[in-house]
């Protein structure tokens, strides 16, 4: 099974570092700015936690983690 599992990443040892790889990746990629990168998949971590409460599941928390992983990036 491939894909992102906020979970499985949250329990890496290397977490922070993956998630750094991938936010450089995209910004390379796509010639964006790595902060914009790096804030936008904050953001919809916090929006996807904010659509799981609204649809009454209490599994908010691995996407509030991974808000809180991106959070963890240094700006640059």
């Amino acid at each position: 099974m491939s894909g992102f599992r906020p979970a499985d990443l949250r329990d890496a040892p290397q977490t922070v570092r993956v998630l750094t790889r991938r936010v450089d990746l995209l910004a390379e990629v796509l010639d964006l700015d790595r902060a914009r990168v790096r804030d936008w998949g904050m953001a919809q971590a916090v929006l996807s936690a904010w659509w799981i409460i609204e649809d009454g599941s209490d599994k908010w928390e691995e996407q509030i983690a991974c808000a809180e992983l991106l959070a963890a990036i240094e700006r640059s």
